[in-house]
Parts: C-alpha cells; sequence; structure tokens
C-alpha cells in the first residue's frame, strides 16, 4: 500500500468534518442575524445584521 492510498481514508473524513462544522457556523450566524434584524426597524434589510453576526461567530472561533 503506497503512503497516497494510505492518506486518502484520513482525507474524507475530516473534510466532512470541516463541512460539518461550516455548517453549524453558518447556521449560528443566521439565527444570531435573524434575531437581531427581527428586533429592529428592518429598514436597512438583513445582509448588514447578517454580516455582523458572521464577523462575530468567527471573532469568537479565532479567540478559542
Amino acid at each position: 500500500m503506497s503512503s497516497a492510498a494510505g492518506a486518502r481514508p484520513c482525507w474524507k473524513p475530516r473534510t466532512e468534518l470541516r463541512d460539518r462544522e461550516a455548517l453549524k457556523v453558518g447556521t449560528l450566524a443566521c439565527e444570531i442575524a435573524f434575531d437581531q434584524w427581527i428586533g429592529t426597524d428592518n429598514k436597512e434589510g438583513s445582509v448588514p445584521p447578517a454580516r455582523q453576526a458572521l464577523a462575530e461567530v468567527r471573532a469568537a472561533g479565532a479567540a478559542c
């Protein structure tokens, strides 16, 4: 068995794990953004709260 063949099984689970974690982070950011957006006068739309929420989630992750 070559080293490349041995590395392949490890690659897939790590990729799937990153995908699942990215989905969780995105979902959390969407939930935060919706909560912030629904609590405002809604004049600015949902994009600014979504960007802010994603930045906050990313910053929290970087601090860990």
